[in-house]
């Protein structure tokens, strides 16, 4: 399926549950110079796991992005990455939580 989140059309995996689909999402308002411009529901936090002997490796996407403010760098970030099949690598040791720091704050009372 393709939907119109932002200015461009994104492929969205998945479909209809009638279809047998396992991924399934549900959207409306078809609009014919844009496609579909509204998801009403479907998968928003995908996730994998695979337990291997040297830990957790996983990886796992917002599919639908963080921001509902069309202003916002994070508005539709998100669903560009899945329509791209583009999800992060989720952090489970303390080395790879370190390496992906970006800041850090430190809050008291």
């Amino acid at each position: 399926m393709e939907v119109a989140i932002d200015a461009n059309p994104h492929a969205i995996h998945g479909g209809a549950g009638p279809e047998g689909v396992f991924n399934v999402i549900t959207v409306e308002n078809l609009e014919p110079e844009l496609g579909w411009t509204s998801i009403r529901h479907g998968s928003s936090w995908i996730m994998t796991v695979e337990f291997t002997p040297d830990g957790p490796k996983s990886q796992g996407i917002l599919t639908y992005s963080q921001s509902v403010n069309p202003n916002s760098p994070n508005y539709s970030d998100q669903t560009h990455a899945y329509s791209r099949k583009q999800w992060d690598d989720l952090r489970f040791s303390n080395d790879e939580v370190e390496a992906g720091t970006l800041s850090r704050k430190t809050i008291s009372e």
